[in-house]
């Protein structure tokens, strides 16, 4: 697995995308709680729409909210527009 760093001018914040992405299935909670560690304060677009997009899907797969959340609707289009299908498929799972 790969980590991909974001830079803020203090830190560096790690977001682990992919170990989430991994962990939905077989272990959510865990996958929540990476999720829930990253600061989104200063994440790019790109960054931010995915957090979004793993954020409801962990809190779906951990019964935190509902599967209609209004949010993955935004980040539906957004995957869309930036010709990523394969986050945009997992998007519309949601």
């Amino acid at each position: 697995l790969f980590m991909l760093a974001c830079n803020s001018s203090d830190n560096t914040e790690l977001i682990i995308f992919p170990q989430i992405k991994e962990l939905l299935n077989s272990n959510p909670d865990k996958a929540l709680k990476l999720v829930n560690s990253i600061n989104v304060e200063k994440l790019s677009s790109k960054d931010y729409n995915e957090y979004i997009l793993f954020k409801t899907a962990a809190d779906i797969e951990n019964e935190k909210i509902s599967q209609y959340d209004k949010s993955i609707f935004n980040v539906v289009n957004y995957f869309n527009k930036q010709h990523n299908p394969e986050n945009a498929a997992l998007a519309n799972n949601y």
